[in-house]
């Protein structure tokens, strides 16, 4: 509940936030998450239903995933530490 709460927050700060694709893949993925929940806890849900949205998730995180590990391509991070060399490991 407090990634929503930070979402809704980001939204109202920057109001143009709404626009981008990862703030609908965001709640997409936490209301996926609060219905697996539900149907998990419940215990009434048919097995192929929890299936599903348990695929679902899988999906969507794995789209967000890709989504901020291009973001921080763009964004310079080399994952190098700084070094510029791209985390290549020099032996002398």
């Amino acid at each position: 509940m407090a990634f929503i709460a930070i979402s809704f927050t980001r939204a109202s700060i920057f109001p143009c936030f709404h626009l981008f694709p990862c703030f609908h893949a965001d709640m997409v993925t936490y209301a996926n998450q609060v219905l697996i929940s539900v149907l998990h806890l419940s215990r009434h849900a048919d097995s192929q239903v929890l299936t599903l949205a348990v695929s679902l998730q899988c999906i969507l995180l794995w789209f967000r995933l890709q989504y901020f590990s291009v973001l921080g391509i763009t964004n310079g991070d080399s994952g190098d530490g700084g070094s510029g060399d791209g985390g290549i490991e020099w032996s002398g």
